[in-house]
């Protein structure tokens, strides 16, 4: 198949990152697979990242540049999609890396998985040195990984390939100010809800730490936006979430040391079950995984939030009124599992 009929489309929005781009054009260009198209999407750069990217694709057809105005990576990356022309699609950041066998291998996934309109791999973290800075591998279950995915950003947007198709029917990246900073997670979330998708046990992307990253620059309004998004998520499952409600989700679920205090706890353990109930309506085969996510979740969670004993009691007290003895026991018996290893 010429470079006139590509299988999938690349789009990548550049903005000042001419330092990055080029190493992020040459792991493409290393791929095992050939009937690929990358389209850069220059969203108003001032530095030499659209020449460079203007000389590759006087090199090879296969990297096309587009330019805008400055708006942003969500109109950038909707912009490059709906100039796509393959049958599948992945967006990438300007500074991301794909190994070599990336798209082969997702593609081989797809077409053993016709079923599925979108592949989905683990994420690894890496310094300015080239050494691996983390590992973020996604869970055996893809359910827990959806069910979790509905308080904090599981999945990244630039580990999934995808129906070209499911892309557009999404409503792909939104341009709301309101979650300018989360608008990939806004995207994850729309898409996952809609599609079904194969999990791959594999590192599908490669991102770079270094101090201008987006999320770097303005934390709080990270959150802020991440916050939205998640309000966004219960609101389409019926469910009106304030935004101190969902601070307390976030913050339970995401993973980091508990800020929580036993009331917040309380609320949470009185709350589970409005949520669960809304989700397993659309998913009700993620009845196991929304239980052990839970009950696993919960049970670090009191670790890191040390409660006297008193309070601790009292709050598994709580869960066996509202889920059960058996849940309770079960966290109990999690954390003497946690307490004894320590």
């Amino acid at each position: 198949m010429g470079s006139g009929s590509p299988v999938i489309s690349i789009v990548i929005p550049l903005y000042n990152a001419g330092r990055w781009i080029m190493e992020t054009l040459q792991s493409i260009l290393a791929q095992t697979m050939e009937q690929w198209e990358v389209i850069v999407v220059d969203d108003g750069s001032s530095d030499d990242g659209p020449s460079l990217v203007a000389a590759a694709a006087a090199k090879d057809p296969r990297f096309r540049l587009l330019r805008q105005a400055n708006a942003g990576p969500a109109v950038a990356r909707h912009f490059g999609a709906q100039q796509s022309r393959g049958e599948w699609l992945m967006f990438l950041d300007a500074d991301d890396l794909i190994p070599p066998e990336r798209l082969a291998r997702d593609l081989g996934v797809a077409q053993e998985n016709p079923h599925s309109s979108v592949i989905v791999g683990s994420v690894e973290w890496f310094s300015g040195d080239g050494k691996v800075a983390h590992q973020g591998l996604l869970a055996a279950d893809p359910e827990l990984n959806c069910w979790r995915h509905q308080f904090h950003a599981v999945f990244n947007f630039s580990a999934l390939l995808m129906r070209r198709d499911a892309y557009l029917a999404s409503g792909g990246f939104d341009p709301d100010p309101a979650v300018h900073y989360a608008e990939d997670y806004d995207f994850t979330s729309r898409l996952l809800e809609s599609v079904e998708f194969t999990q791959i046990n594999a590192i599908s992307l490669r991102v770079r730490k270094h101090d201008t990253n987006r999320s770097s620059l303005a934390e709080r309004t990270v959150i802020e936006h991440t916050l939205e998004v998640i309000r966004r998520v219960w609101q389409r499952r019926g469910l009106d979430l304030s935004p101190e409600q969902a601070d307390r989700l976030f913050r339970f679920w995401r993973q980091e040391p508990s800020s929580l205090s036993g009331e917040e706890l309380r609320t949470l353990v009185t709350g589970q079950n409005s949520l669960a109930e809304a989700y397993l309506k659309k998913r009700p085969v993620a009845d196991n995984a929304v239980r052990s996510a839970w009950e696993q979740t919960l049970a670090l969670r009191l670790l890191e939030a040390a409660l006297p004993s008193s309070e601790e009691s009292a709050l598994l007290r709580l869960e066996a009124a509202e889920r059960g003895e058996f849940s309770a026991l079960r966290i109990r018996l999690r954390l003497l599992k946690r307490r004894w290893r320590r």
